[in-house]
């Protein structure tokens, strides 16, 4: 599945004469100036320097279409046209590359012009711009893998502001302005919190102190009471009722048929909503009634379902909410 993203870049190399690789002419425009040919190549990146491959780019000359194309394996496209001011037109990027709405202008003024463009690169990699999410299993556990020496930074949605339990060895978990060690291999967060935000997410960097690759569990241990000992698949077919004691979650699975997009909507107004895709490891913001997430064929989603509002550890809430895939 591919993110649409139309983007405006104006670039100065005139009206298409010929050909080379890459892109389709499409047409021109009558007005346009006589002048020199000029090669020119359109190079589109990420923001670390790496080629975009497969993005559908097309030429326009005012609302002109002048010629389409695909970037190569280098995140090129190259052409011939003449001398003067073009908009480059972003159709579709590959799955997690979206891009900013920006105009260049350039001048070219020899018969190599080159055009680099940007996209943004927004998979997870651990990396402090584009951190991992935690996501624990049923009973609020999640284990993860840090290289040698190491950091990776994780995102950790904190419902019911619980405390963060880090478990293992040779590893230390920077949050805010304080470090935190294990004691006997376990160490806790407390994450800074008020009544109003209990369900923001909160951003930790886990540092593998050790020489050797290091597996390290994380946990928010799902607490006493709690209707989610085991996550129950949920379907499409009928609306579901979730019995939620407190403000515990109870906790789904659900795995894709097909690509699309999936949507959780709940009918009551105290209904707290999160969804996971375990695959492509995107996560949604906690929601209280509509939330949605891509999903491709096979992709497994967990989902959770919550309460908002201050209540006594033994009211039930039904949280009536449905699920629908477009």
């Amino acid at each position: 599945m591919k993110l649409k993203k139309w983007i405006l870049t104006t670039l100065s190399v005139g009206c298409i004469s010929s050909l080379a690789i890459g892109l389709t002419a499409c047409g021109g425009d009558d007005n346009t100036p006589t002048s020199v040919d000029v090669n020119y190549t359109l190079v589109l990146t990420d923001q670390d320097g790496n080629a975009i491959v497969g993005a559908e780019l097309k030429l326009l000359q005012g609302e002109t279409e002048i010629a389409s194309g695909t970037t190569d394996a280098n995140g090129k496209i190259t052409g011939t046209a003449k001398e003067g001011e073009y908009v480059v037109q972003y159709v579709e990027l590959p799955m997690d590359y979206l891009a900013e709405d920006y105009t260049v202008e350039i001048t070219v003024s020899n018969a190599d012009a080159v055009v680099e463009l940007e996209a943004i690169n927004v998979a997870p990699n651990g990396a402090l711009e584009r951190p991992f999410t935690f996501i624990p299993d049923a009973t609020g556990y999640m284990e993860i893998t840090v290289p040698a020496g190491a950091t990776h930074y994780y995102q950790v949605p904190r419902p019911m502001g619980r405390t963060l339990i880090v478990e293992g060895a040779n590893f230390e978990v920077v949050y805010g302005e304080t470090t935190y060690t294990p004691d006997d291999g376990t160490t806790e967060i407390a994450f800074e919190s008020d009544e109003a935000d209990t369900n923001a997410l909160e951003l930790i960097a886990v540092v593998n102190k050790s020489a050797t690759e290091n597996v390290i569990t994380l946990a928010m241990p799902v607490p006493a009471g709690s209707t989610a000992d085991n996550a129950i698949v949920a379907t499409l077919d009928t609306a579901t009722v979730a019995e939620v004691k407190g403000r515990n979650n109870v906790y789904y699975t659900w795995t894709a048929t097909e690509s699309g997009t999936l949507t959780i909507s709940s009918a009551s107004a105290n209904a707290n909503l999160y969804m996971y895709n375990e695959n492509t490891y995107r996560a949604t913001e906690w929601v209280a009634d509509t939330v949605s997430i891509e999903v491709n064929a096979n992709d497994k989603i967990l989902i959770q379902v919550g309460v908002t509002g201050t209540l006594s550890a033994t009211d039930i809430n039904e949280i009536t909410f449905t699920l629908t895939l477009a």
